[in-house]
């Protein structure tokens, strides 16, 4: 961050914080910085949304789910409400307990770090096959054709989406993210790729109700036949996994390679040493979190730093804020691959902690693991297209030169 664009954004009366200004998103930092040294509640004018951006506090809303309710949605822009009417019940992030447990239990025990470990040839197979096409390609591009298709192959094949359906999921995704203005409101087309993909997903569970095979989604039309699943709950949890295990990994991925583009000695430390790699993941998950930040509703009257946050009241935890807190983390705005490793909060904290983090950290670390030494002087041309989400931080589109 330069001292000029910290210089322009500093606290005071013309001091604002909105997620969905696209001067935010392109670079949330220097607003992160004013936040966690001069606002540690801070509230949106006009708006009725509470930001908690130091660690401990973010760390401690998210563990107190009494307090701190999923029950209405994680998201400022209406995007839970379409998700809940398009996909229905399910979605084990927009629930409390008792429900979250019973839900996310059917699904727990695909996502161990045990279990995920059984993928791991498959996952280095299909980057060598998407490398393969990289390096055939006249314009490459590192999100596109890489970062966003690998997590779409991996949870595919976990679910039992057929390798013929990977390009309609991908369209579904981005056009379920895509944002095309400051506005709180979801675009058309978000809504008509929600109605899309949750009728796939309805069509595709109801071929498993009909001839069972060894997946996750019979895994879940079985428990909807034992009562672990209510009627209609296995759609609802089917979105919820490929969204996150989709856009988590693809962000993951896609900033580490636009990050790694400008910095050559440290990719060349890391092809000797390849070893380190976990490491790199967990900094980048620290420096740019994926998911920047989910919301929460105050059930009561919650006093943090002498500010009151009503009930009723939305409460943005932003993780990627916590992530930079000094407080945590020495000299947190430097991106250091050598960092003695610590907990952050990338992939959030408490009940609601990301299922799927030890599947996106896999895919990361193999990605890196081939992608680097074959492109090792990569570089990045033309104009990188970034992901334009309140919560979510990536890029769609990095064209990119393989050749030298």
């Amino acid at each position: 961050m330069s001292a000029r664009r910290e210089a322009e954004i500093s606290a005071g009366p013309s001091f604002v914080y909105n997620p969905f200004l696209r001067e935010v998103q392109d670079d949330p930092y220097p607003y992160y910085r004013v936040l966690l040294d001069n606002y540690p509640v801070y509230r949106t004018p006009d708006r009725d949304w509470w930001t908690l951006s130091r660690f401990a506090d973010v760390r401690n809303a998210a563990r107190d789910w009494e307090t701190f309710s999923n029950a209405s949605g994680t998201e400022l822009d209406g995007a839970g409400d379409m998700y809940n009417e398009t996909f229905g019940p399910g979605i084990f992030i927009f629930t409390d307990p008792p429900d979250h447990g019973r839900i996310r239990k059917v699904a727990r025990n695909w996502f161990t770090p045990k279990a995920v470990r059984v993928h791991e040839d498959s996952i280095r197979h299909s980057v060598d096959a998407l490398l393969d096409e990289l390096a055939a390609s006249e314009s490459p591009d590192l999100a596109g054709d890489f970062a966003w298709r690998l997590p779409i192959s991996t949870i595919s094949k976990v679910l039992g989406f057929p390798e013929a359906d990977h390009h309609h999921i991908l369209h579904w995704m981005l056009e379920l993210e895509a944002r095309h203005s400051d506005l709180e409101e979801l675009p058309e087309s978000a809504h008509a790729a929600g109605a899309e993909l949750a009728d796939y997903i309805a069509r595709t569970l109801e071929t498993r109700r009909e001839a069972p095979r060894d997946d996750l989604l019979t895994a879940f039309v079985e428990a909807e036949q034992a009562g672990d699943l209510r009627q209609e709950e296995a759609r609802g949890l089917t979105f919820i996994l490929v969204l996150a295990g989709i856009d988590t990994s693809a962000c993951l991925i896609s900033n580490t390679l636009h990050r790694l583009a400008a910095r050559p000695d440290d990719r060349a430390a890391i092809e000797a040493s390849p070893q380190r790699i976990p490491s790199v993941v967990e900094e980048m998950i620290r420096y740019e979190a994926p998911v920047q930040g989910l919301a929460r509703r105050a059930t009561r009257d919650v006093e943090v730093h002498g500010e009151v946050i009503p009930e009723g009241g939305w409460v943005w935890l932003s993780w990627a804020a916590a992530n930079r807190d000094e407080r945590a983390f020495e000299n947190p705005d430097c991106l250091d691959f050598e960092r003695p490793q610590k907990r952050n909060l990338g992939f959030g904290e408490g009940i609601h902690h990301c299922i799927g983090a030890p599947l996106a950290r896999l895919e990361a670390r193999v990605a890196l693991e081939r992608f680097l030494p074959r492109f090792r002087g990569y570089e990045l041309v033309g104009a990188a297209e970034r992901l334009h989400m309140h919560g979510t931080r990536g890029w769609v589109s990095l064209p990119a030169d393989l050749r030298g």
